[in-house]
């Protein structure tokens, strides 16, 4: 029985075939989904940083390039809020000083997703070319 990410991925890319997680939001199916133009696929749930366990969304490990799908930014979702909002400054703070380039993208970015993958390209080859 196919389940509601599986039928909204179709609905999105006919004859698609999703490896759907649980906890997989709309937007980062959709971003999992066009991610397949790109050269090097993106790694799921990324851990970047131990003892945390920090995860990224989408990660090019060996470029140290991550995606992060932000959603909720008009619905008060839990990343907006006081706690959460404070722990995602300490992860991406944390990032950077490992040497991660991170993108951060909302719903409103991913209706344009050519924009958006020209920009991960972008960042992938030029990380690429640093060797």
């Amino acid at each position: 029985m196919e389940n509601a990410n599986t039928i909204r991925a179709q609905l999105c890319v006919p004859n698609a075939t999703v490896k759907v997680m649980s906890k997989t939001s709309n937007l980062e199916l959709k971003f999992e989904i066009y991610s397949r133009e790109l050269r090097v696929q993106p790694v799921r749930e990324y851990v970047f940083a131990l003892p945390r366990k920090w995860r990224f969304d989408f990660a090019w490990p060996h470029e140290k390039v991550a995606v992060e799908i932000e959603g909720g930014i008009f619905v008060n979702g839990a990343h907006n809020r006081g706690r959460h909002f404070m722990s995602d400054c300490d992860k991406y703070n944390q990032a950077a000083l490992l040497g991660w380039a991170v993108l951060r993208y909302t719903g409103e970015h991913l209706k344009d997703m050519q924009w958006v993958l020209s920009q991960v390209k972008e960042l992938l080859e030029s990380r690429a070319s640093r060797g």
